[in-house]
């Protein structure tokens, strides 16, 4: 405003004094008392006008600003108590669009971090509910041979060494699950053959298939099976569901690994004769430490890390995960892209 009745003064001052002096001339008057109270008139409205704006622009701009900055205030307010663990701090979604669209980001966030904590304190409980089982075991056993109350035996020596070994099983799971949280910073991506990359995780299952006799039947419907993958971490993801697939298989069972084209990307399916997963399992068949009614029961030794696994790998490569129900065993499903058209944030390496 300040500049403006400076620029208005000023042309007053140049183009009033010059049609004033012009018109002076024209009738022989004495123009300097005229042009001092013109201009000077001028000047007195032009200040007063400028004066007037001001006064009425402060309460609107205290008031507008004041509307952006009290939220913001909140917004600070609420990002100490974040911080420092509170989950339950909210911002009102009022005020302009820009500040309601802020409050809605940050309460988004805070149910995130909300999620997360639960999902770690859900962690942390389930790996010490895994772990303590097999603790105990061991130290019932030996606490037992310290107290002479049993007497040293293979059996013994055989129970201890399983407990072991569900012991380390548990924890390279855990190893397995933290390398695949982070495999989306470390992929090696590249065009590969998905046939060839089940057929090495196959090869990895054996011994488990042999034993249980289980025919394992590989079938590619697609002409192609060129997905853009990880292979290690394909590998990982195939050998974790066949290894899932053997283990709830009854023996001289069967398993299905078939391959369709989905479109831009390429369906892995899997397919036994086990019992199945029931309807309400569905939904949490992928989540960390979760054990199927019907499997736990049968099969209670398992981490319930190995589908979890599978999850975050696939995931990470940009595709996705399912189970269906099906009255013949267990269906479960990922799919790859075929190419990196899906991946403008991994370069081929």
């Amino acid at each position: 405003m300040a500049a403006v009745i400076t620029a208005v003064c000023l042309a007053v001052d140049h183009y009033g004094a010059a049609y004033l002096m012009a018109l002076m001339n024209q009738f022989h008057l004495s123009p300097a008392p005229l042009h001092y109270m013109f201009t000077g008139r001028l000047h007195f409205v032009a200040r007063s006008a400028g004066v007037a704006g001001a006064l009425l622009a402060a309460p609107v701009c205290f008031f507008l600003t004041m509307g952006i900055v009290k939220p913001l205030k909140e917004i600070v307010e609420m990002t100490g108590r974040v911080a420092a663990g509170d989950r339950t701090a909210r911002l009102p979604t009022k005020g302009p669009d820009e500040v309601k669209r802020l409050a809605g980001a940050f309460n988004e966030l805070v149910d995130r971090l909300r999620q997360k904590d639960q999902m770690q304190n859900l962690l942390v409980s389930s790996v010490a509910h895994e772990l303590r089982t097999p603790l105990t075991n061991i130290r019932g056993y030996l606490e037992a041979l310290v107290d002479e109350v049993l007497s040293p035996s293979r059996e013994i020596f055989q129970s201890l060494h399983e407990e072991t070994l569900l012991l380390t099983k548990v924890v390279d799971n855990l190893f397995d699950l933290a390398e695949a949280n982070a495999a989306a910073n470390s992929l090696e991506l590249r065009p590969t053959n998905l046939a060839a990359l089940v057929e090495r995780a196959i090869s990895t299952c054996r011994p488990q298939i042999d034993a249980k006799r289980i025919t394992v039947e590989v079938r590619f419907r697609s002409e192609t099976s060129q997905v853009v993958a990880d292979s290690d971490r394909i590998v990982q993801a195939v050998r974790n569901l066949l290894q899932n697939a053997v283990e709830h298989s009854p023996p001289d069972g069967h398993i299905q690994i078939v391959a369709d084209d989905v479109g831009d990307a390429i369906q892995l399916v899997f397919l036994d004769d086990g019992d199945g997963i029931d309807e309400a399992d569905l939904p949490f068949v992928f989540d960390r430490f979760f054990r199927g009614r019907r499997r736990s029961s049968q099969h209670g030794r398992g981490a319930g890390l190995g589908l979890a696994i599978v999850k975050e790998l696939v995931t990470a490569h940009g595709g996705r995960v399912g189970a269906e129900r099906s009255d013949t065993g267990a269906h479960v499903w990922f799919t790859l892209p075929k190419s990196l058209d899906q991946w403008p944030q991994a370069p081929l390496r």
